[in-house]
C-alpha cells in the first residue's frame, strides 16, 4: 500500500481527486484465484445463462438486438433490483469486444460478472456496489468478428477487427464535427445507439486492446489533425482516466512493460491520453456517449496483445480486477438529485447546467439526474421550457455524492385576475401597438395581445391609433381609474401635442409622439395581484414534504415559531397554513426523520411556497454498518428514566443501544444505590480514538470522580449523593471519518 502511495507522489505533480481508496485492496474482494479462459459465442451464452440461473435475484440477462449474422448482443445486469431503474440509483455500463479480435475485455467482463455475483453478501464492498448501482455488462459488441479471430487463434493482427460487413464499428457512430457523413449504420451500431439512448447511463468504459492506456474525449476535432481537443468536462475525464491507470499495477508508469515484440511501444504520461491528441477518430462510440447521451465514457486499452494465449488471461485478470471495480465506484461521485414541479411531479428533460460549462445533462423520466464532478463549489442551474429557472450553489465532497433537489415553478402569464390566481409579477414587457393593429385588421390575436386589447377597448372606446383622431381626453377602461381594480391598464398618448392620460398603477407611464408614427403606441405592463376578497385561502404558506428519494411524506407536522398548534401534511405530502404577512420559522417533523427548519417571509398578496426534504433518521453506533449519518440534535437523557426502563425491561431502541454500549461488558451499573466507589467502565473501546462515537460518562459518587472518555459526549458531573439514581448524559453524535463510503 505504501509503495502504491509512493508511486503516486513520485510520478505525478497533478492532483488526483478520485484516488481516496487506500483502505481498499484486493483483499477486500472475494478470494478468487481462478483466472478467465476464452469463451466463443456458444460458451459465452452458456456462461451467462448459468450465472443468471444461479443468481436470479441480482442478475438480468437480455439482448439488445442481433449482429449481421444473427448473433445476439447479450447484456447482463447486476444489481439488487436488476429488472428496473430505481430513482437516484445511477446506471453504469462496460462494453467490450467492439473490435472482434480484441478479446481481453470480453473475458474480463465475464469474470467481473462472476466476481460481483459470488462476492455479493460476502464482501461488504461488492455488496454495497451491487445494492447501490445498476451495472450493465456487454461482453461482446462484435460477436461475428470474434468468431473469425477465434478460429484463427488470434494470429492475424487484423482478422476479426471489423464486423461481418467489414466495417469498423468504432468509426460508424454519428460524429459531432462531421454530422453529414451519410455513411450507413451497421446493425450492431444502430442497436447499440438505441440501447445507449434508452438507459440513463452515467458512466461507461469501452474495453479495447492494442496498447496500454486510458483514453478520454474528445476523440476527434473539426480539423482532423492530431491535437489536444478537450471536452467541457476535461477535468473530470482526466480524473476518471487517472483513477483506472493508478489502480492498475503499471498502466500509470511512463515506461510500462511491453510484451509485444515487433510492435513499437506506446508511452503515455501517467497512462492517460486525450483521444484526439493520440490519433483522430471520427465516428467513435466514446464521443457519441458524451455528446448525445450525457454518458461519460472513456476507452481502456488493456494491453498490446489483442488475443493473448489462454494461459496469460489470469495475469490480465489480476492486473485489472481492482481497477475495474474502482472505476465503477466513480459513478457515485459529484451530484445527484430530483427535479420536481411544485405539485411534486417529476420533471423529465430538465437541463442541469454547471457553472459556465457548455455541456449540460438532462433529468430522466423520474426527475432524477446525476453529474460527476470533482470536489469543489459549483453553481447549479436547472432550466426547463415552461418553468422558471432554479439555481443553487453547492459544495461537492470527495467521498460521498452531494444530493441537491430542485423544485421548478411553472411560468404563467395572466392578464385577467378573475381567471388567474397566484400570478407573480411579469417581467416588464413592451408591446408595440403597430403589431396589435395588424392583428386587429386580420382578426388574429395571440391570447396575451387579445387580453390586452380587451383591457384597453372592451367598452368600445375609440381606438386611439385611428389616423383621424385629433384629441383624446379619456378612455373608459373597465374602472381604469378605480382603486378597486388596480390591475387594469395605463395608457399615455400624445396626439397633436395634446397630452392625454388614462390612469392605472399597473402600467408605467409613457409618452409617445403619434404625430410622427400615428399607428404606434408603446405600453409597458407590470401585472401585480390586487387585494380582492375571497382569496384568503391562498394567503400564508403552502408546500410539499418529500423524502430524499422524492416520495411524499404523509402526516408530517408543520410547526410555526412557538405556536402550540401544528398542521399536518396530506397523503401527497402537500400542506397549507394561513398566516399573516411577516417572517416565520417553519419546522417540519416526522417520526423516523430528522427535523427540517426554514425561515420564510410571508407576503401580503401571494402565498409563499416552501418545500421540505426530510432525511431519514439513522442512529448508528457501528461505523462498519452505517453510512453518511449526520449529527443528531443534542439530547439529554435522564438516567432515572433509563433506570426505570431497565427495571421494567422496556427500552426504546436508542436507549437500548445506549445501555448496551455502556454496559455490554457487564460493568457495574453506576446508579445502584449501594455503589460506594467507581473507577471506570469498559465500554467497547470507549477510550479508543478509532471509535469516536462511543459514550463518555462522568460520575461523582460519594465524592469520588470517575470518568470513561469518548469525544461524542460532553463531560458532565452529577452529585449522586443527593440523587443517587440520576445521571445526566448529554450526547452529540457526529460522523466519524470511516472508510468504505465511496459508493
Amino acid at each position: 500500500m505504501y509503495f502504491f502511495l509512493y508511486l503516486i507522489c513520485v510520478t505525478s505533480a497533478l492532483p488526483i481527486p478520485f484516488l481516496n481508496f487506500e483502505h481498499y485492496s484486493l483483499r477486500d474482494l472475494i478470494d478468487d484465484d481462478e483466472g478467465p479462459k476464452h469463451h466463443n459465442y456458444v460458451a459465452m451464452t452458456r456462461f451467462l445463462d448459468e450465472i443468471s440461473r444461479e443468481y436470479p435475484k441480482i442478475t438480468h440477462k437480455y439482448s439488445i438486438g442481433k449482429s449481421v449474422k444473427g448473433r445476439e448482443l447479450w447484456v447482463m445486469i447486476v444489481s439488487d433490483n436488476p429488472a428496473k431503474h430505481e430513482i437516484l440509483e445511477p446506471e453504469f455500463k462496460y462494453v467490450a469486444n467492439m473490435h472482434g479480435n480484441e478479446v481481453v475485455g470480453r473475458e474480463l467482463l465475464l469474470k467481473l460478472i462472476e466476481l460481483l455475483c459470488r462476492g455479493y453478501g460476502k464482501s461488504s464492498r461488492l455488496t454495497r456496489l451491487v445494492d447501490e448501482t445498476r451495472m450493465h455488462f456487454m461482453p461482446s459488441m462484435n460477436p461475428d468478428g470474434y468468431e473469425l479471430a477465434y478460429k484463427d487463434g488470434g494470429v492475424d493482427w487484423l482478422l476479426g477487427r471489423n464486423n461481418a460487413n467489414d466495417v469498423d464499428l468504432n468509426r460508424n457512430f454519428p460524429d459531432q464535427f462531421f454530422p453529414h457523413d451519410n455513411k450507413p449504420r451497421e446493425p450492431e451500431t444502430n442497436i447499440t445507439m438505441a440501447w445507449i439512448l434508452r438507459h440513463p447511463f452515467v458512466l461507461s468504459a469501452n474495453l479495447h486492446g492494442g496498447s496500454l492506456v486510458a483514453n478520454y474525449p474528445f476523440d476527434d476535432n473539426p480539423s482532423g489533425q492530431t491535437e489536444y481537443t478537450p471536452s467541457p468536462d476535461d477535468d473530470v475525464f482526466k480524473a476518471l482516466a487517472l483513477t483506472y491507470s493508478y489502480a492498475h499495477p503499471y498502466m500509470h508508469w511512463d515506461d510500462p512493460p511491453w510484451e509485444c515484440k515487433g510492435v513499437p511501444p506506446d508511452h503515455f504520461k501517467q497512462g492517460i491520453t486525450n483521444g484526439a491528441k493520440w490519433y483522430n477518430v471520427a465516428g467513435g462510440m466514446q464521443d457519441f456517449n458524451y455528446v448525445e447521451a450525457d454518458t461519460m465514457e472513456i476507452t481502456l486499452e488493456l494491453g498490446c496483445n489483442k488475443f493473448p494465449d489462454a494461459k496469460d488471461l489470469p495475469r490480465y485478470w489480476k492486473e485489472n480486477k481492482e481497477a475495474l471495480v474502482k472505476f465503477i465506484e466513480q459513478v457515485h461521485k459529484g451530484i445527484k438529485g430530483i427535479v420536481l414541479t411544485e405539485a411534486g411531479q417529476p420533471v423529465d428533460g430538465a437541463e442541469i447546467h454547471v457553472d459556465d460549462r457548455s455541456k449540460f445533462m438532462k433529468s430522466q423520466k423520474g426527475g432524477d439526474f446525476w453529474r460527476i464532478l470533482l470536489p469543489g463549489k459549483y453553481d447549479i442551474k436547472v432550466t426547463k421550457k415552461g418553468f422558471k429557472p432554479s439555481m443553487k450553489t453547492i459544495e461537492v465532497e470527495e467521498t460521498i455524492p452531494t444530493i441537491v433537489n430542485f423544485t421548478l415553478t411553472e411560468e404563467k402569464e395572466c392578464w385577467d385576475k378573475d381567471n388567474c390566481q397566484q400570478v407573480p409579477a411579469l417581467d416588464p414587457m413592451e408591446t408595440n401597438n403597430q403589431r396589435i393593429l395588424s392583428f386587429l385588421q386580420r382578426g388574429l390575436f395571440s391570447q396575451q395581445e387579445q387580453d390586452l386589447e380587451q383591457r384597453l377597448f372592451s367598452n368600445n372606446a375609440p381606438q386611439p391609433w385611428q389616423s383621424d383622431l385629433q384629441s383624446f381626453t379619456g378612455i373608459d377602461m373597465n374602472e381604469a381609474n378605480s382603486e378597486t381594480r388596480p390591475s387594469l391598464s395605463s395608457l399615455q398618448l400624445q396626439l397633436k401635442n395634446i397630452d392625454d392620460l388614462a390612469m392605472s398603477p399597473s402600467y408605467e407611464q409613457q409618452y409617445d409622439d403619434l404625430n410622427h408614427m400615428m399607428d404606434t403606441i408603446n405600453l409597458k405592463h407590470q401585472e401585480y395581484l390586487s387585494e380582492y376578497t375571497g382569496d384568503e385561502v391562498h394567503k400564508g404558506i403552502k408546500g410539499i414534504v418529500l423524502t430524499e428519494a422524492g416520495q411524499p411524506v404523509d402526516g408530517a407536522e408543520i410547526h410555526v415559531d412557538d405556536r402550540s398548534k401544528f398542521m399536518k401534511s396530506q397523503k401527497g405530502g402537500d400542506f397549507w397554513r394561513i398566516l399573516l404577512p411577516g417572517k416565520y420559522d417553519i419546522k417540519v417533523t416526522k417520526k423516523g426523520f430528522k427535523p427540517s427548519i426554514k425561515t420564510i417571509e410571508v407576503e401580503e398578496t401571494i402565498p409563499t411556497i416552501v418545500n421540505f426534504t426530510l432525511t431519514e433518521e439513522k442512529e448508528c453506533w457501528d461505523k462498519d454498518n452505517c453510512q453518511q449519518v449526520p449529527a443528531l440534535d443534542p439530547m439529554e437523557t435522564n438516567n432515572q428514566r433509563i433506570l426505570s426502563f431497565l427495571q421494567r425491561g422496556l427500552f426504546s431502541q436508542q436507549e437500548q443501544d445506549l445501555e448496551q454500549r455502556l454496559f455490554s461488558n457487564n460493568a457495574l451499573q453506576p446508579w445502584q444505590s449501594d455503589l460506594q466507589s467507581f473507577t471506570g467502565i469498559d465500554m467497547n473501546e470507549a477510550n479508543s480514538e478509532t471509535r469516536p462515537s462511543l459514550s463518555s460518562l462522568q460520575l461523582q459518587l460519594k465524592n469520588i470522580d470517575d470518568l470513561a472518555m469518548s469525544p461524542s459526549y460532553e463531560q458532565q458531573y452529577d452529585d449522586l449523593n443527593h440523587m443517587m439514581d440520576t445521571i445526566n448524559l448529554k450526547h452529540q453524535e457526529y460522523l466519524s471519518e470511516y472508510t468504505g463510503d465511496e459508493a
